[in-house]
């Protein structure tokens, strides 16, 4: 075991705190569409899943410029529908 792995334990609870304290705000907040949030959860869980065999069995390369060209394409189309 590293000699400084005690040293993180400070800096570790501290930071779990802070999502925790974070989290109950999110929690108890009327602002939240819990139904929309639920959808998301699992369309990233799905993502995860899918993303995983797949880059086991897709070119890595075209992967890659594939996530690329997508992203400039959400930049791109979310700054011309911004107000």
């Amino acid at each position: 075991m590293p000699r400084n792995h005690t040293a993180r334990v400070p800096r570790s609870l501290a930071t779990k705190a802070k999502l925790i304290d974070g989290g109950d705000h999110f929690i108890f907040s009327p602002q939240v569409h819990w139904l929309q949030a639920s959808v998301a959860c699992v369309g990233a869980a799905l993502g995860g899943v899918v993303g995983g065999h797949m880059v086991s069995r897709v070119n890595q390369q075209l992967l890659r410029v594939a996530a690329v060209l997508i992203g400039i394409a959400l930049t791109i189309a979310l700054f011309i529908r911004a107000p």
